[in-house]
C-alpha cells in the first residue's frame, strides 16, 4: 500500500520484481532443459568452457529482459522513494547467475515435459529453487547495503568452484550431470 508517497507495507511486492522466477523455473536446470545438446557435448568433449558459454549466452538475455521489465514497472508504478531498490537488480542478477550455475551442474533433474505449467516445479531442484528465493529475500530484507553487496559478492564468488570443475573436466561432476539430465 502507498500512502502519502510512502510504502506502508514494503513486503513481498518488490521481491516479486527480482529476477527469481526465470531461475526457479528454467535457469536453475538449464542443462537438463537442453538435455540432448548437453548429452552430446558431454559425450563428445566432456565438460568444457563451451558449456559455460552456452549457459551465459542463454541466461544473460533472459536476465537482462527480466531486469529491464522490473525497472520499467518500478519507475512506472512505484513512488520515487523506492527507486533506490533498483540497485538490488544487479546484485540479485549476479547472485542468481551463480546459484543457477550451481543448480544446473550439481542439481540437474530430468525434464519430462518442458512446457507444462502444471508440472514446472517438478522440472527443477526444489532445494535450489528455495536457495534462489532465499538469496533474493535476503538481498531484499537485509537493512544494510554493505551486507547486501557482501552477500551478493559471496554468492557470486561461489561460482568459482563449479567453473573450476568444468574447466578441469571433472569426472565426478560429468557423471553427476549425465545422470541428472536423464541421459
Amino acid at each position: 500500500m502507498i500512502k502519502d508517497g510512502k510504502v506502508t507495507n514494503p513486503g513481498f511486492f518488490y521481491l516479486g520484481l527480482l529476477p527469481i522466477v526465470s531461475f526457479t523455473y528454467v535457469n536453475n536446470n538449464l542443462f537438463a532443459y537442453l538435455g540432448s545438446l548437453t548429452a552430446n557435448e558431454l559425450v563428445r568433449l566432456g565438460l568444457t568452457r563451451r558449456l559455460l558459454a552456452l549457459y551465459l549466452r542463454l541466461v544473460l538475455p533472459v536476465l537482462f529482459a527480466d531486469c529491464l521489465l522490473a525497472v520499467v514497472l518500478v519507475l512506472a508504478l512505484l513512488p520515487a522513494s523506492l527507486w533506490h531498490l533498483l540497485g538490488l537488480l544487479p546484485l540479485a542478477g549476479a547472485a542468481l547467475l551463480s546459484v543457477g550455475l550451481w543448480a544446473s551442474l550439481h542439481h540437474a533433474k530430468p525434464v519430462i515435459k518442458a512446457i507444462d505449467f502444471a508440472n514446472m516445479r517438478n522440472n527443477t531442484s526444489g532445494l535450489m529453487s528455495g536457495v534462489s528465493i532465499g538469496v533474493g529475500a535476503a538481498l531484499y530484507f537485509l537493512p544494510w547495503w554493505w551486507a547486501r553487496i557482501a552477500l551478493a559478492l559471496l554468492v557470486a564468488a561461489s561460482a568459482a568452484w563449479p567453473v573450476r570443475q568444468v574447466l578441469r573436466n571433472d569426472g565426478a561432476l560429468r557423471r553427476k550431470l549425465w545422470k541428472g539430465i536423464g541421459a
